[in-house]
């Protein structure tokens, strides 16, 4: 029969593989956790619609934001009090996605208002509107340039697809050195 600490350190065992996968799961094309699938088209989607109405209560920071993104916040908000996970890393996992969702929701919101700005100043003036180099004459094409520019701005950050990935794998190392530790003392 199993102590209760072997039964706990099993289950911390599995639930820091499981966090490991997740993570990197972003970066997989073919996950349901992908930074890229799926989540672009309702992004442009909702995005598009909003432009439509463009109804002044709508306009709070959640609606422009990347769906994706809403994810992540929830896992992150999860993993702070996740018994299974060792204070240090679900520390500073949780925080790095806080961190970056908060400072990729303000670059939705930023680059949501001024193509929507622009966009409907020059309908309002009976112009093309011309924004990175395409014509966009309705609101879906325009969601997919307000996405461009998202990526563009995000790029430019610590937590672009790459940074992410480099502190991802950092907290990987993290990881591995926790069970490390744990195989010294027993």
């Amino acid at each position: 029969m199993k102590t209760y600490n072997e039964a706990y350190q099993m289950e911390v065992a599995r639930k820091l593989h499981w966090l490991s996968d997740y993570m990197m799961s972003e970066f997989d094309d073919d996950s349901d956790n992908s930074r890229f699938k799926n989540h672009v088209q309702l992004f442009i989607l909702k995005v598009s619609r909003n432009i439509e109405s463009r109804l002044e209560e709508s306009k709070d920071a959640g609606t422009f934001v990347d769906p994706w993104l809403w994810k992540q916040k929830t896992f992150a908000q999860n993993l702070q009090s996740d018994p299974f996970v060792p204070e240090m890393i679900r520390t500073a996992i949780s925080k790095f996605y806080l961190e970056r969702f908060d400072a990729l929701t303000n670059i939705c919101c930023e680059v949501f208002e001024d193509a929507c700005d622009e966009y409907y100043n020059n309908l309002e003036s009976y112009k093309t509107v011309n924004l990175v180099q395409n014509e966009v004459t309705n609101p879906e094409a325009l969601g997919e340039v307000i996405y461009n520019r998202v990526i563009e701005k995000q790029s430019e950050t610590q937590y672009s697809w790459e940074k992410s990935l480099e502190r991802i794998t950092e907290f990987r190392a993290m990881i591995e050195n926790y069970f490390i530790a744990s195989a010294v003392y027993q």
